[in-house]
């Protein structure tokens, strides 16, 4: 968002809320918005997050998409919803201040997140999405950008700004909105968002913690890139989470982990994780197994 349309929400902030709330700083803004830090009188702080009516309606999004899933969403990881306020052009959001730094940022201080820490944070996440998809919502913007390290260590998601329920389509999934480096390679064949989409995100997120190297765009050659990717880990990244992170970044979205479930289970057991190879072979076994077993049958009424 330009800077003089910043400014313009700035005094029509004023405008609305003074002097019960005043504007401490501007915690970030993107195409279609902008994040305030704001004060109460009482001096509770909040974040306060306006929306541009125009550019959703440019963009053909629902504006209230983001209300809409913050206010069906309980998590005591994902930040809460106050009060909403709209005039004729931007929609007024007070939401719970959240204090620490995003993941992305401690990334580029740190360069690479130990192991230990990396475990820690992405079964963290993993457990917040576990829970979101449970209730029927999926983020479709995973990102180290998108996940806070709060000043007592916990981790929390924020933006929920493409969130949408499970399997209900809109605008958003007939365009690949988003940073394309964690965008899911079939996302750019528009299908639909799945759990899958926020799957292979998790993966692209951990992978970057990890390694310190942006993912691979998936656009182009996805299998040149995933190629790529799998050298990095093998060179960086302990075999466990290799493995977790290859599983939940896999090219095709039906190799990909079922669940968060799934993928915490083997965050919990590193000594039992599956190869994505062996995966694959014990299909085959099993497939061979049961087609015997199915030959041997038919054998058997004929005799």
């Amino acid at each position: 968002m330009e800077k003089e349309k910043v400014i313009a929400i700035e005094a029509q902030i004023n405008k609305l809320f003074s002097p019960e709330y005043a504007i401490v700083k501007t915690l970030g803004s993107g195409g279609m918005g902008c994040v305030f830090l704001v004060c109460h009188q009482d001096q509770t702080l909040y974040a306060l997050k306006v929306l541009e009516k125009a550019a959703y309606k440019k963009n053909k999004l629902n504006e209230m998409g983001e209300i809409t899933a913050l206010q069906a969403l309980s998590h005591p990881n994902i930040p809460d919803l106050f009060e909403i306020t709209e005039d004729d052009n931007y929609i007024y959001m007070r939401q719970e201040y959240i204090s620490g730094k995003p993941l992305n940022q401690i990334l580029r201080k740190k360069k690479t997140i130990e192991p230990a820490c990396l475990s820690a944070w992405m079964q963290s996440t993993a457990e917040i999405l576990s829970d979101l998809h449970q209730q029927g919502y999926i983020h479709r913007d995973i990102k180290p950008d998108n996940l806070m390290l709060t000043d007592d260590q916990c981790i929390r998601m924020i933006d929920f700004g493409l969130a949408r329920q499970i399997g209900v389509t809109d605008q958003a999934d007939r365009r690949v909105f988003g940073t394309l480096s964690y965008t899911a390679p079939e996302r750019f064949d528009r299908k639909p968002a799945t759990v899958q989409t926020d799957i292979y995100g998790y993966g692209a997120t951990m992978y970057q913690l990890a390694t310190g190297i942006k993912p691979e765009n998936m656009k182009t050659d996805p299998q040149k890139s995933i190629i790529i990717i799998e050298e990095k880990l093998s060179q960086a990244v302990p075999s466990d989470l290799s493995l977790v992170i290859r599983k939940a970044m896999a090219v095709n979205e039906k190799g990909r982990y079922k669940s968060f479930k799934a993928l915490l289970w083997d965050l919990n057991h590193p000594d039992l994780i599956i190869s994505p190879e062996q995966e694959i072979q014990n299909i085959r076994v099993s497939a061979l197994f049961i087609i015997v077993t199915v030959l041997f049958l038919i054998g058997l009424t004929t005799l």
